[in-house]
């Protein structure tokens, strides 16, 4: 361990009219108030149905889109939130409404690289093309017709701000 300067050294430099500032930044995260945080995500539920289209705009009117489900962990996150809100039926960011029974996150249009159907889904083809989580499944996923009115699921990134410390 060594010391830049000895109190002796440092008392001789204050004397002499020299001052030492150090600064740094600290950078935080956080969701705004309402908002959810998972690993690097806020989460937020809307609070009446909307059909999927008009729950994707709900979403960016927050900066926000549905949510995309890409990992096991994120769901099983998804699943205890929802649970805790006791909502029964809400819109995730999945649908197969370019290429019947090939699911692309919304509004992104990139393959799914996760699914989790609940058993004997998807299950209404041509009809059904948005997914939603429903309690009755166990907050598993199920494809409906992008028309019905369910709660929106918004995500977005962590908002970020940093703060300068001068001391």
């Amino acid at each position: 361990m060594f010391k830049l300067f000895s109190n002796t050294n440092m008392f001789k430099l204050i004397q002499s009219g020299i001052i030492l500032v150090l600064g740094f930044d600290v950078v935080y995260s956080c969701c705004p108030n309402g908002w959810v945080t998972f690993e690097n995500s806020c989460y937020f539920s809307g609070h009446e149905g909307l059909s999927f289209q008009e729950a994707g705009r709900y979403c960016e009117h927050f900066k926000a889109y549905l949510v995309n489900i890409e990992t096991p962990v994120e769901n099983i996150f998804i699943k205890s939130y929802l649970a805790d809100l006791k909502e029964p039926k809400h819109w995730i960011g999945l649908t197969d409404i370019t290429i019947e029974g090939i699911w692309n996150y919304y509004p992104s249009e990139k393959a799914a690289t996760y699914l989790n159907w609940s058993p004997g889904q998807p299950d209404e083809h041509k009809r059904a093309n948005c997914a939603a989580v429903w309690e009755s499944y166990s907050y598993n996923w199920v494809d409906q017709p992008c028309t019905e009115h369910f709660r929106p699921l918004c995500e977005k990134p962590l908002e970020s701000e940093t703060t300068n410390i001068v001391g």
